[in-house]
């Protein structure tokens, strides 16, 4: 089976970002979603979302796509600049079931932290994990994150309400080194440019 190919996502991207998108909340956020919420038409809800995020994308975003055979498998999708503090933002990551533990998610991480590191290297990065992720987190964890907080959001979709964690790194140049280190050691992916 050939390996995965990594992109810049495309406007006929987003109706499978959508649907992975929706997917991975329902398998992965029971308990911490909104039930109805999680129950009820997100896929048109995440639609939305991703045709107007690589429809009208802004310079300082970036989503990239793994896909094999046409099918996407992976995405991801990042903040330049997000905040003050904390710099950078991760703002999704999410993989098919049957690639997960599979490096794809750290070869988009990888990618990423990249992208990042050439608009500013030096820039903290950092995501949000629902404390309740447990998998997730220790995902994070692995990649060399540190829990440096945790909040009681109130903003989540489908007015859910839940403890999460900010995870960071010091820097983006950190995130794209810790990657590729675990990809060393890990399954080999290639990446190609678009």
């Amino acid at each position: 089976m050939n390996e995965p190919s990594y992109r810049n996502a495309i406007d006929a991207d987003a109706v499978q970002i959508a649907k992975l998108h929706a997917d991975s909340w329902r398998a992965n956020y029971r308990g911490m979603l909104n039930e109805h919420y999680l129950n009820g038409d997100i896929d048109s809800d995440r639609l939305d979302v991703w045709s107007r995020r690589i429809g009208d994308a802004p310079a300082k975003q970036l989503v990239m796509v793994g896909e094999q055979g046409g099918a996407v498998v992976g995405f991801i999708c990042a903040y330049e600049g997000a905040d003050t503090t904390w710099g950078a933002l991760i703002d999704n990551l999410h993989v098919r079931p049957d690639f997960m533990n599979g490096g794809v998610g750290t070869q988009l991480l990888l990618l990423a932290g990249r992208w990042l590191s050439e608009r500013n290297a030096q820039a903290g990065t950092f995501l949000w994990v629902m404390e309740a992720n447990a998998r997730a987190r220790r995902f994070y964890e692995s990649l060399g994150a540190t829990n440096s907080e945790q909040i009681i959001k109130t903003d989540l979709p489908g007015g859910s309400i839940a403890s999460n964690c900010r995870y960071t790194w010091r820097t983006a140049q950190d995130l794209a080194a810790m990657a590729e280190s675990k990809l060393r050691r890990g399954p080999q992916v290639r990446a190609t440019s678009s």
